[in-house]
């Protein structure tokens, strides 16, 4: 029996992409199988515990010798949603850190990043700490890219997580420079214990953002949710956003009015009036939503 083309071996392979138990056959039947049975087996990974993580890192590790490394066949990954300091001191108190950036190492060819509910604080605590010991010739900015390798990134997914400070989520967005898409959605500051007010903005260096080049300038789509936010930290990351050294001509808006009154320069009306002034030769698609709360303010 003639064997048969690995064009037409891998294309019969492509019409068992969403059957997990076919895939894993698939794998374990022939070699030149492999590269194509992990594309889809391994396109999408989902982390949420420490037994996740560790599975993973295994499979990483075990396959980064081989042709077929998992690595390179993943490209859209979601980060656990674990404490990454909290119940750990001493020694063990930065290893779910050090766990995390040991599986996003060599993920060079990821195009899509999902930070759902993700230790923002204790990330940024333990991101300090390697800023410090890498002395004067390092920054928070070096350090942050150190950790998320990622050229090739084109999608960021910013969902359900606490930050102190709107000037790190931008640093993070700025790290990208083919980002074409980005979410941001229930963006919550911490608050004061007792007074519900959030915390003030901290402190940071304006030369983290430093560029030669414009920033932003393959960004295409925003998703910006200001409703379910706490406006301090989503209004301020836009406003970063829509201001040098970034530069946004947006294709597609989708936005999430805030069901709350405010009257200084991070109002989310007049954010997307800017954002709406900057894209005014680019723009393709606008969503508006308005909260029950909201539309009583327009009667």
């Amino acid at each position: 029996m003639p064997q048969l083309p690995l064009e037409l071996l891998e294309y019969i392979v492509d019409f068992l992409h969403d059957d997990d138990d076919a895939l894993q056959t698939c794998s374990l039947t022939c070699r030149y199988l492999l590269p194509a049975a992990r594309l889809h087996l391994f396109r999408k990974v989902a982390l949420e515990r420490v037994p996740d993580c560790l599975r993973f890192l295994e499979v990483l590790e075990s396959s980064a010798s081989t042709q077929a490394s998992v690595a390179n066949y993943v490209r859209d990954i979601r980060l656990p949603f674990m404490a990454l300091v909290s119940g750990t001191k001493g020694q063990r108190k930065g290893w779910r850190h050090e766990l995390v950036r040991r599986i996003l190492r060599d993920l060079c060819h990821l195009t899509r990043l999902r930070l759902y509910a993700f230790d923002w604080m204790g990330f940024m605590d333990m991101l300090r700490v390697d800023a410090a010991q890498a002395g004067a010739s390092g920054s928070l900015r070096d350090a942050m890219r150190a950790f998320f390798p990622f050229p090739e990134l084109k999608e960021l997914l910013i969902d359900n997580l606490v930050s102190r400070s709107s000037h790190q989520l931008t640093l993070l967005i700025s790290l990208f420079p083919r980002l074409s898409r980005l979410e941001l959605q229930r963006l919550v500051a911490p608050v004061t214990p007792g007074r519900g007010l959030p915390l003030p903005e901290p402190p940071y260096d304006p030369s983290d953002l430093y560029s030669a080049h414009e920033l932003g300038t393959h960004l295409q789509a925003i998703v910006a949710d200001f409703d379910r936010s706490s406006g301090s930290i989503a209004a301020r990351v836009m406003d970063s956003l829509l201001s040098p050294p970034f530069r946004l001509q947006l294709c597609y808006i989708e936005w999430e009015m805030s069901s709350r009154k405010t009257s200084d320069k991070f109002n989310d009306v007049v954010l997307l009036k800017s954002a709406l002034q900057t894209s005014e030769t680019t723009l393709e698609s606008l969503k508006i939503t308005f909260s029950e709360d909201c539309k009583r303010f327009f009667r």
